[in-house]
């Protein structure tokens, strides 16, 4: 860690903000180009058979990758590189334990399904199944180039991987007429050719890591066991939340109500990963645990930053998601005036997006879970009340009210855990000498990139 904490960070936001706008771009690329080449009953073929990865999400154990990317950034920064080693390499076994599950229960299942129905959803299936053992490797790279702050690295091979399934779309598609079959097994190889591509820069950064001496016993559950649990609970509980709230909407007010939330709704979450400064900093904020000063320095400025950007990012999108929709999608403008009020969401949000990661580090994901819970029993009382009061954009209000409540909720528990952590209302207004360091880095990073453009554009 010999390199500037605001070098870290700086680098880590320009290449993983930088790498989700391309990840967009051949996002709507490969949506039009499916669109364009699927029938509508292709399409819902498609959609069934993948999403048969998240009805298992049991078995990839979501939750715990952030307690991993905490534990081993933990044991890397108090200089045990023995235990992170043990940590990862538990991870992983565990891992391709349950992979191999998955694999056989979706590929089994498969050949059960074929002796009821005769279309291509058994042949998609078996496609689908390898996902799961590709799944374990796919997990550990990004740990490693997290934990080693290798955003560049990180965001590159997302971008691989997009590209290939993208090219493969297009081969599959349009030359070989392969249809839903063609797009899924796009998806599978699109990822085993990325693995393979990165390889040798993975092999690289895990080096250092792969050498260390496996000194100490770390039990196989040991994630499980202890801390690793709570994380788990509170993944189910948030997606339960976030259903649970469709759901009163269809209750109250219909299933058109509910496409225009989601359509709303999707648009933040796109709006919201153009700055993923919270993804940035769960690596690094373990690894300072040790230097309490700079380990509240880095959750204050991040909080700060990520307000800044995500307000920054909703003035924009307030006047051009509206432009955009009319354009694109006339049947979804009952969505604007919701997308419009869900913007102010974004302030808590900022607030989220960096208390999640100090509670990883802190290993408080119990106090994390409970938390959850008070923000499921606030939709749940919040959203019929404010639906039959308000109508439609009675959710958007629910929506910011739960989110402000939520976070404000996380700070003073926080607070509570560590006292010494305090965030002034000053502190957003002052631009101090780390801020402008912080700014003339990212401005040195875009002017360079620019520049690298233009020379290839001549």
């Amino acid at each position: 860690m010999s390199e500037p904490l605001r070098n870290i960070v700086g680098k880590g936001l320009f290449w993983t903000s930088s790498g989700s706008v391309i990840l967009k771009v051949l996002s709507l690329f490969t949506i039009f180009i499916v669109l364009t080449r699927l029938s509508v009953y292709e399409y819902g073929l498609v959609k069934l058979a993948t999403s048969i990865i998240p009805l298992l999400g049991i078995l990839t154990l979501p939750g715990i990758t952030n307690v991993v990317i905490a534990d081993i950034g933990t044991e890397k920064g108090c200089g045990r590189l023995g235990k992170a080693r043990a940590i990862l390499k538990n991870f992983f076994f565990l891992q391709v334990i349950l992979a191999i599950v998955g694999w056989a229960i979706v590929y089994f299942a498969a050949e059960i399904i074929a002796d009821f129905y005769k279309g291509q959803i058994t042949v998609l299936l078996k496609v689908v199944s390898f996902s799961f053992l590709i799944s374990p490797i796919r997990t550990v790279f990004s740990v490693v180039f997290g934990v080693y702050f290798r955003f560049l690295y990180k965001s590159l091979f997302s971008i691989i991987e997009e590209s290939f399934k993208f090219v493969l779309i297009v081969f599959f598609l349009f030359f070989l007429s392969m249809g839903p079959v063609g797009f899924v097994l796009a998806q599978v190889l699109g990822e085993v050719l990325a693995l393979v591509v990165t390889f040798p820069v993975f092999w690289r950064v895990l080096h250092p890591l792969y050498r260390a001496e496996d000194k100490e016993h770390v039990p196989l559950l040991y994630l499980l066991q202890n801390h690793g649990k709570w994380a788990l609970f509170a993944t189910y509980l948030s997606n339960f939340g976030r259903s649970i709230r469709l759901w009163i909407i269809k209750f109250i007010l219909g299933t058109e109500a509910v496409g225009l939330f989601t359509v709303a709704q999707g648009i933040l979450s796109n709006t919201k990963s153009l700055l993923p400064l919270g993804s940035i900093i769960a690596p690094i904020i373990p690894q300072y645990m040790e230097d309490r000063a700079r380990f509240f320095m880095l959750a204050a400025k991040s909080i700060k930053y990520q307000m800044a950007g995500f307000m920054l990012l909703g003035v924009a999108m307030f006047f051009v998601f509206p432009y955009m929709l009319v354009e694109l999608f006339p049947n979804y403008t009952g969505s604007i005036v919701l997308f419009q009020i869900i913007l102010v969401a974004l302030i808590p949000a900022a607030f989220t997006a960096t208390m999640n990661p100090v509670y990883f580090a802190l290993k408080r994901q119990k106090d994390l879970f409970f938390a959850m819970v008070f923000g499921t029993v606030l939709i749940v009382v919040f959203a019929p009340i404010f639906l039959q009061t308000f109508g439609i954009v009675g959710i958007a209000y629910e929506f910011v009210l739960t989110g402000a409540i939520f976070a404000l909720e996380r700070y003073r528990a926080l607070r509570k855990i560590i006292p010494e952590f305090k965030i002034s209302l000053k502190d957003f207004f002052t631009i101090d000498e780390y801020d402008k360091e912080i700014i003339s880095l990212l401005v040195m990073k875009l002017e360079k990139t620019l520049r690298l453009l233009h020379r290839r554009e001549r």
